[in-house]
């Protein structure tokens, strides 16, 4: 039995134990088995081999896919680094082990797996590329638009601004560790932008103020008031806004034709041919009232001063004709017996408009004076005297060219007071309406 114990030791034992420790002794310089570096197996790899892998891959490059755009990088020029030593010792770190547990740990690698980390450096350049760099994919950008018929400013926008997670960004360089120039998508962040949605929604809250409450016009007649009301609708159809975006500013402009035809019609009941307002002024009173409001005015009320007047005809002159009352600077029309039009006129101060009854002897879009060297739109001669050679005539505001070629037109402030050389000035708008009304022959009667 002696003797079989000790054949055993001398022929198995022994033998094994000096191929376990001559293949240990042989592999001790290389990687342990299952071995793996990231993904790569680098089992049996000696250490200038693993050394060799590791600087192929810091030398190598990369490609970052953020939606639909491409970034070719190098890993040095970006930033990451890895540390050869330190991956080194990383994955040699079971051969130092002091015997026997290095031979322990050899021949337990056999029967598992140990994976280890490449040790990576981000350098300051990798972090101004994920974190610090924006990507835009903004289209249209901010859009704000004018609702002029709510009278409200519409706001859309489409930004969309990004950078890359560095996190994210690291966890897949890891993981494609010595890959050939690899495309990697990290996680995006979006990144918050200023945008002016906040400022058009206090503009929708001013402009909501301005044009949700009514306007009262109070109709003032030797102190007996009467009041007439113009809802906030109405309001709504007589002032037009803008908007630039470049500002962040809204403007306000008036609709003329709207704003005009809205006092007339709320004023009609309370004029008639003995009765007569400036509604032009209280037209523009309601337009200041209601614009005021944006500036957190109250503009609340108007007041319509009401003189009683008119023309001293009552229709009765022909089926259509002007009455011009100097005193009181007015035309009036009239057409089948009733008052259409009122304006207010300019007459002679240089030379008296001639009074009488007259009638329209010739009509031009654009006549020219020799005496005064100005142009006189809408031109309606309505008189001829011998003695100056000269005709008298119903026009708009003249206009005439400087030197250098300038285009210079009669104040409209004269309208209301003598400040012509003999004709009729109507203002602009007014003149184009009574040529349009007038026709040669028509009767004009002139009167102080």
């Amino acid at each position: 039995m002696k003797h079989f114990f000790v054949a055993f030791v001398f022929f198995l034992v022994i033998p094994v134990s000096v191929v376990s420790i001559v293949s240990y002794f042989r592999l001790v310089g290389r990687v342990y088995p299952h071995t793996y570096l990231s993904r790569i197996d680098v089992s049996g790899r000696s250490e200038s081999s693993l050394r060799q892998l590791i600087r192929e891959a810091k030398a190598g490059t990369f490609r970052v896919k953020i939606r639909d755009r491409l970034y070719p990088l190098s890993y040095v020029k970006n930033g990451v680094i890895i540390d050869e030593n330190a991956t080194v010792r990383a994955v040699l770190e079971v051969n130092n082990l002091p015997f026997p547990r290095n031979v322990l740990a050899w021949l337990a690698a056999h029967r598992s797996q140990a994976f280890v980390m490449p040790v990576y450096l981000f350098t300051q350049d990798f972090y101004r590329f994920a974190g610090e760099t924006r990507f835009d994919f903004t289209g249209r950008g901010e859009v704000i638009t004018v609702d002029n018929v709510n009278k409200s400013l519409d706001y859309s926008h489409d930004l969309d601004v990004v950078t890359v997670d560095p996190e994210s960004l690291k966890s897949a360089i890891l993981f494609h560790f010595s890959d050939i120039d690899p495309v990697i998508v990290p996680r995006l962040a979006a990144v918050p932008v200023l945008t002016h949605e906040a400022s058009v929604i206090a503009e929708n809250k001013r402009l909501g103020d301005m044009f949700g409450r009514s306007l009262d016009i109070v109709i003032n007649e030797n102190n007996t008031l009467r009041k007439t009301t113009v809802t906030g609708s109405e309001l709504k159809a007589i002032v037009g806004l803008s908007y630039g975006q470049d500002k962040d500013l809204v403007t306000f402009y008036p609709h003329e034709k709207e704003l005009n035809d809205l006092v007339m019609t709320k004023l009609r009941p309370y004029l008639d041919g003995e009765r007569s307002t400036d509604t032009k002024a209280i037209a523009s009173a309601v337009y200041d009232a209601v614009v005021s409001r944006y500036g957190g005015l109250p503009g609340t009320v108007v007041e319509a001063k009401v003189t009683v007047g008119g023309p001293l005809t009552h229709g009765e002159v022909a089926a259509r004709y002007l009455e011009i009352d100097i005193s009181e600077q007015t035309m009036y029309a009239f057409d089948r017996g009733k008052l259409v039009a009122t304006h207010k006129i300019s007459s002679g101060l240089y030379y008296p408009t001639p009074r009488g009854h007259f009638n329209i002897i010739n009509k031009a879009l654009d006549a020219y004076s020799d005496i005064y060297n100005v142009w006189m739109p809408y031109w309606m001669a309505f008189y001829f005297d011998p003695g100056l050679n000269a005709y008298f005539g119903i026009h708009e505001l003249p206009y005439w060219y400087t030197d250098n070629g300038e285009k210079k037109q009669r104040p409209r402030e004269f309208i209301g007071s003598p400040h012509t050389g003999g004709c009729v000035s109507l203002d602009i708008g007014a003149a184009q309406s009574i040529y349009d009304f007038a026709f040669v022959g028509m009767d004009v009667v002139i009167h102080d």
